[in-house]
């Protein structure tokens, strides 16, 4: 269903906005390698799920 990919971005978009305020207060590489890594771990997760077709 549409709402449920939409919801899912809208997430990706909170989270990400989340860890870049967390980012842009500690400005930290390491703890900028991780974050990115977290969000393209999350961003790969809802692709899978939500690119699968629906039985």
């Amino acid at each position: 269903m549409i709402s449920d990919r939409i919801l899912a971005v809208l997430t990706l978009a909170l989270v990400a906005a989340f860890l870049g305020v967390l980012l842009v207060f500690v400005r930290r590489l390491d703890l900028g390698l991780v974050l990115v890594a977290v969000v393209m771990m999350i961003a790969y997760d809802f692709y899978r799920q939500l690119g699968r077709p629906r039985a």
